[in-house]
C-alpha cells in the first residue's frame, strides 16, 4: 500500500476473514485495501482441511451463541459468491458423527443434543450396527453416535479466493506488502504497550 493510497478501511491480512470483511465492506460502498505480506490465504486460510465445526466449542458458551448465524452465513455465501466470481468453494453440509465410548460420554452428548434442539438443530442417534453406513471410520469400541448434518465441509483457499474476487468486483483492492508503524489506541486515545 503506497503513501498515497487512501481508503476507508486498511485490512492487514489475506487471509478468509480480511477477504469476507473486504467483500462485505466494499458491497456496502466503501472504499477498501487488504494487504498481504505473503500471498492470499497462504497461512490457515489456505491450509484448512474445510471442517466448519461451528458447534465444536462446547465449553465455550460465546462461541456456541454464534454457531446459529455462522451456519446461516455460510449457507448464504455458498449461493451468493460462486454466483458473484463462478468459483465453487465446494460448500457441502455432510453427516457429522460424535462419537460415545463411555457412558459419561453419551450423557454429555444428551446434554449436547438437548441444547442444540433448542436452537432447531435436528440430531438423531446411531446404534452401533448402523454406524457402517454414515462412516467407515468408527470403531468397535463405539456405543453409540449422535448424528447430525449442519458441520459442512468447504474448500477454504476457494472461498478465500472467491471473497477476495468478489470484493474486488465491488473496488475492493489487494495488494502484496509490509505493514509497519500502525499504531492503535484506546478509546481514550492512549496508545497500547505495542504496536501491530
Amino acid at each position: 500500500m503506497s503513501r498515497g493510497t487512501i481508503a476507508d478501511v486498511a485490512i492487514v491480512g489475506g487471509g478468509i476473514i480480511g477477504c469476507l470483511n473486504a467483500y462485505e465492506l466494499s458491497k456496502a460502498g466503501h472504499s477498501v485495501t487488504v494487504v498481504e505480506a505473503d500471498a492470499l490465504a497462504s497461512e490457515a486460510s489456505g491450509t484448512s482441511g474445510g471442517w466448519q465445526t461451528p458447534y465444536a466449542y462446547t465449553v465455550d458458551p460465546a462461541m456456541l451463541a454464534l454457531a446459529p448465524r455462522t451456519l446461516q452465513l455460510h449457507r448464504e455465501l455458498a449461493q451468493v459468491l460462486p454466483e458473484e466470481t463462478g468459483i465453487d468453494h465446494g460448500f457441502e453440509e455432510t453427516p457429522y458423527l460424535r462419537c460415545a465410548l463411555t457412558e459419561e460420554r453419551a450423557e454429555e452428548l444428551r446434554k449436547w443434543q438437548s441444547d442444540r434442539a433448542r436452537e432447531g438443530v435436528d440430531t438423531s442417534w446411531i446404534q452401533p450396527q448402523d454406524m457402517p453406513q454414515v462412516s467407515t471410520w468408527v470403531t468397535a469400541d463405539t456405543a453409540a453416535a449422535l448424528l447430525s448434518n449442519v458441520e459442512p465441509t468447504l474448500d477454504s483457499y476457494r472461498l478465500t479466493l472467491s471473497a477476495i474476487q468478489a470484493a474486488e468486483k465491488y473496488g475492493a483492492e489487494y495488494t502484496a506488502g509490509q505493514v509497519v508503524g500502525l499504531l492503535s489506541s484506546d478509546v481514550n486515545g492512549r496508545s497500547p504497550r505495542g504496536g501491530y
